[in-house]
């Protein structure tokens, strides 16, 4: 299966730097632009499905990109959100002790009232395992978060845990994956 997956625009959490994690936030002017100019770039190419998060920052990307594929269907999958940050959550993101959340080496390290990565990567496994049982043959377009994608770079082998955090996700950037068999959860 391919995978295009793009990170959604940028929020009002995103410019003001709150921490967001499941919080519903909105998209700014920036973000409302942004999706539009990746839907253009994204134009062209023919996906089979396009999922998305269902929190509303994903939902309003995916929105804008799918104007550019009327006939392809969309869904919406909570499994595809963002950590949960717990009591973090709506807070300064330089306010709190990121490693309580989000450690380099510990998977099951979380925020007071979060999630951990061994969580999160459980509900990703869970919702591509079942798309891949759908469309093993096809390109999906899945819009979603900046945690999960760096999530998937681990399950699929291209980072180590430790160094997922290295590379940025940045809003609105594409990555593309192939999925060639059913993800395991990390060990």
């Amino acid at each position: 299966m391919r995978l295009t997956l793009v990170r959604h625009g940028e929020t009002t959490a995103n410019r003001d730097g709150i921490t967001q994690g499941q919080l519903d936030t909105d998209l700014t002017e920036l973000g409302r632009s942004q999706a539009g100019r990746i839907g253009g770039v994204l134009s062209d190419e023919t996906f089979h499905r396009i999922v998305t998060s269902d929190l509303k920052r994903c939902m309003d990307t995916a929105a804008v990109i799918s104007r550019h594929h009327e006939n392809t269907p969309v869904e919406y999958d909570k499994r595809l959100r963002e950590y949960s940050f717990g009591i973090h959550q709506g807070k300064p993101t330089g306010s709190w002790d990121w490693p309580d959340a989000i450690d380099v080496e510990d998977i099951d390290a979380r925020a007071p009232k979060g999630e951990s990565a061994r969580d999160v990567t459980r509900r990703i496994v869970q919702s591509l395992n079942e798309l891949y049982g759908r469309d093993s043959e096809q390109h999906v377009l899945i819009v979603t978060h900046g945690g999960v994608i760096r999530l998937l770079r681990v399950l699929l082998g291209e980072v180590q845990f430790h160094e997922r955090m290295s590379q940025p996700v940045e809003n609105v950037s594409v990555w593309r994956f192939v999925i060639e068999k059913p993800l395991e959860e990390l060990k």
